[in-house]
């Protein structure tokens, strides 16, 4: 009962979430991402605001409310650099700079705030995905005729954001428990 409703919420979660970037793209030929971000937001708050006062659940318990407020600004921070990342990249190098990004600042913070070892084998994954990352972002397209392409490092710019929001996001709901 409560573990099949988990299990539809996360295959609904996966199946939105794997469909948004597409959704996205399609999207911005039509309307403007940031009507499209400001829509989303609105669309968020109503959903989880009507939910809070549904199910009058007091948030503020413990002093958590501050760390409720500064995660929900990274989770937000995040998905509008998806935004932007997607509007200025191919979709399949966004999705690729956004997770091998999240990935290696997960790696970093785990090192720094939870004391997780680095041993040798994650140095040489993580050596081996920067430089396939690097691979990706193609260098000889982010420089066109001797000038820097700003379309292409504002996409890979807010690829690398929304890896890190993400990361702060999920130390956030872990230290919310």
């Amino acid at each position: 009962t409560k573990r099949r409703k988990g299990i539809l919420f996360t295959v609904v979660g996966a199946l939105f979430s794997s469909t948004a970037s597409v959704s996205i793209k399609l999207a911005e030929q039509v309307v403007p991402v940031l009507q499209v971000l400001w829509f989303k937001f609105l669309v968020m708050f109503v959903l989880v605001g009507s939910t809070m006062i549904y199910s009058r659940q007091n948030i503020d318990t413990e002093g958590r409310l501050l760390y409720l407020f500064i995660r929900s600004c990274c989770e937000n921070i995040a998905m509008s650099l998806v935004l932007f990342a997607v509007m200025y990249l191919p979709v399949g190098e966004a999705t690729v700079v956004m997770f091998f990004s999240m990935s290696l600042f997960m790696v970093l913070m785990a090192a720094i705030f939870l004391k997780e070892p680095l041993t040798c084998k994650i140095y040489i994954a993580l050596i081996f995905g920067l430089v396939g990352v690097f691979l990706l972002a193609n260098p000889e397209e982010i420089i066109v005729d001797q000038t820097f392409s700003k379309a292409r490092l504002y996409g890979l710019g807010a690829g690398v954001g929304h890896g890190l929001f993400r990361v702060m996001f999920f130390f956030l709901v872990w230290k919310l428990g």
